[in-house]
């Protein structure tokens, strides 16, 4: 999810159209002009005013490209064999076998459960989660499982009754026979034209925490945001479709075997997939998808598009392996071999939504929201070279790769703390900017990492002068606006309130430490705050731990 910006619906947006903010709200990243996402103005008294920086004169004039041109190595340039070490470290383990039914729309689902009880206590049943049953009207229908079960809560709760206590350490086996049912709906969990989105389709075993299993009643206010917290686990996959259907997945397929099916005739093809150390799996199919790919950095980069976004999957592509270079250089080395980049579009007002190994992003509507006009956009190799509106659409992307670390490889309770992952990741656009948009925009008249500084600067400063205002709440508890301010601006700022208290070198000693200590693991905010203070304590200057000490109580309390 997304963009950022705070600026752009409370800014008088005719100024710069900015949506860096592109991306995200909820589902994703709120395209933040998206129809729905502000059916009202802020009041005055809450909107901040961002001055645009000045535009140098060069010897070229205003309008000198800013998108890099230098290729990235084909083969990663640092060291991930410690991160990709903890890859085999026990966790829990999923084996699926799904069938897709490209007419229905369905998927026949048999999945076993190797359950990993890493806590503490000992556990008399497992609580799964599976959210087909209420999440966006999806259907799901249980045929058998292997222990006794009952649903509970919301209905989406699979409450599975253990033969025996399972001690901390030891494992448990369920398995289920199950058919989930898309809606028709654009979105991330759903069908629309010849694209089927499979998000959510397990049934997931829920957070066991503080002596507790971590439900949630899932309602509408969910549609706007994150409504998972899992653990880390690993998974096998079969997935068989019709022939001549494309698949985009959390990873890449490690076989293809081709057979017929008995009973239609027909041809099809089974993939066979291998996801470790990961917070759920997803696929997406379509009989229309092209393939864009590359391999950068030592990772498989593939872009999905269809011709509803012509020229958008080069400039994607781009975009994705930038940032997860930048990534994988200022945090730790990105663990998986490959991304998944889908153009596939989401619900109105999504510009992107991010899962371990895969984001979705729709491009086309968030740009909608600040070109101009007057002046389509255009993703040709013709097309200017600074054109904002594109470049800035292109953020949407760097904010869901930048979830693959914030959410994916570090996760949290993303219904109850949903401020973390977002602002980290709205963060990390900053970061972005900062190293690859450094020169004018001719459009808007202003560097665009300096506007984001300012952007954090006001915030700061207004949300740190106001001794009511404080993080937190669910995702539940936000209106669209709130959640935009509250998830992912104002969290941006604390983060780049961080920086600025540590200085840059400081600030990404801590950074590295941050994903070392709790890399494939949940971090609360309680921890994170403890965290925190504890690295800005250890530098040994008094002032940075101060100043950030101070921070941390007014944002957090």
């Amino acid at each position: 999810m997304g963009a950022f910006l705070i600026m752009i619906s409370r800014l008088a947006m005719a100024l710069f159209m900015v949506a860096s903010l592109a991306g995200a709200i909820g589902a994703g990243v709120p395209a933040l002009f998206g129809p729905g996402i502000f059916p009202t103005d802020p009041p005055a008294s809450e909107r901040v005013e961002i001055t645009p920086q000045p535009t140098p004169d060069g010897p070229d004039g205003p309008n000198v490209p800013a998108t890099p041109t230098e290729a990235l190595p084909t083969e990663a340039p640092w060291d991930a064999s410690a991160i990709k070490a903890r890859l085999d470290e026990p966790a829990t383990h999923y084996t699926v076998e799904a069938s897709f039914n490209e007419q229905e729309h369905t998927l026949a689902i048999e999945q076993t459960l190797n359950y990993l009880n890493s806590s503490s206590d000992t556990l008399t049943e497992l609580w799964l989660k599976a959210l087909p049953v209420v999440y966006l009207d999806g259907g799901f229908t249980l045929h058998s499982a292997s222990l006794p079960c009952r649903f509970t809560g919301d209905g989406s709760t699979l409450v599975i009754t253990l033969p025996e206590a399972l001690a901390p350490g030891a494992r448990a086996d369920v398995s289920l026979s199950f058919t989930v049912t898309l809606p028709e709906r654009v979105d991330r969990y759903g069908w629309y034209g010849s694209l089927d989105n499979f998000s959510s389709f397990l049934a997931y075993a829920l957070v066991y925490e503080n002596g507790a299993w971590q439900d949630f009643t899932y309602g509408p206010a969910m549609e706007m945001g994150d409504p998972y917290y899992r653990p880390i686990a690993d998974f096998d996959v079969r997935l068989t479709a019709p022939e001549g259907c494309v698949v985009a997945a959390s990873s890449i397929e490690q076989s293809v075997e081709r057979s017929v099916e008995p009973a239609t005739g027909a041809a099809q093809a089974t993939y066979t997939y291998e996801m470790r150390k990961a917070r759920e799996f997803t696929f997406s199919v379509s009989r229309d998808y092209e393939v864009t790919e590359q391999r950068v950095c030592g990772i498989n980069i593939r872009v999905y598009s269809t011709d509803e976004a012509p020229g958008a999957a080069e400039a994607t592509l781009d975009a994705a392996a930038r940032s997860l270079d930048l990534f994988s250089r200022t945090f730790i080395p990105y663990p998986y071999d490959s991304l998944s980049v889908v153009l596939n579009g989401l619900e109105e007002g999504v510009g992107g939504m991010e899962f371990s190994g895969l984001i979705f992003v729709d491009l086309e509507s968030s740009i909608e929201g600040y070109a101009r006009t007057d002046v389509p956009l255009d993703w040709s190799d013709n097309a200017p070279e600074w054109d904002f509106a594109k470049r800035m659409a292109l953020l949407t992307v760097v904010h869901e790769v930048a979830h693959q670390w914030f959410y994916g490889i570090v996760g949290g309770d993303q219904i109850n703390e949903p401020w973390i992952d977002e602002g980290g990741a709205t963060f990390s656009e900053y970061l972005y900017a900062e190293k690859c948009y450094t020169t004018p925009v001719a459009e808007s008249g202003f560097y665009i990492a300096p506007m984001y500084a300012t952007t954090y600067d006001n915030l700061l400063e207004e949300f740190a002068a106001d001794a009511d205002e404080q993080l937190g709440g669910s995702i539940g508890s936000f209106s669209n606006y709130g959640y935009r301010y509250y998830v992912y601006d104002v969290p941006a700022a604390l983060f780049y309130g961080m920086q600025e208290c540590l200085g840059p070198d400081a600030f990404d000693a801590a950074l590295l430490g941050f994903f070392e200590e709790f890399s494939f693991d949940e971090v609360s905010v309680e921890e994170f705050a403890t965290y925190w203070r504890t690295a800005a304590a250890k530098t040994g200057d008094e002032l940075a731990a101060r100043e950030l000490d101070e921070l941390f109580t007014a944002f957090l309390g």
